[in-house]
């Protein structure tokens, strides 16, 4: 099995600050089960893919490596504060591929 994406998986995880147990209560999958998709020994069913993309606030390409969409928990702004995060985050992936260019 791609290790690749038990890493993906595991530092999407961590970046949420969940430890192994309390993604378990999260996602409604058993710590073990976590722990397999995490080493590389067990692929994720489709089923629990989802679950966690949904906790870990990613999205399931990002976790299988298929693209760097991240998703960011926007529940409880106001539609002024989300216009205001989208443009933080357009402003800087414009930043970045102008630096690119440069080099």
């Amino acid at each position: 099995m791609n290790t690749e994406i038990g890493e993906r998986i595991a530092a999407a995880r961590q970046a949420t600050g969940l430890n192994i147990k309390n993604a378990a209560g999260v996602t409604d999958i058993k710590s073990n089960k976590l722990e397999e998709y995490e080493l590389g020994t067990e692929k994720p069913t489709l089923d629990d893919l989802v679950k966690m993309a949904r906790a870990y606030h990613v999205s399931t390409d990002f976790l299988l490596g298929v693209g760097r969409n991240e998703t960011i928990d926007i529940t409880g702004l106001t539609s002024r504060e989300v216009t205001l995060v989208r443009a933080i985050v357009k402003d800087m992936a414009d930043k970045n591929r102008k630096l690119k260019a440069t080099v």
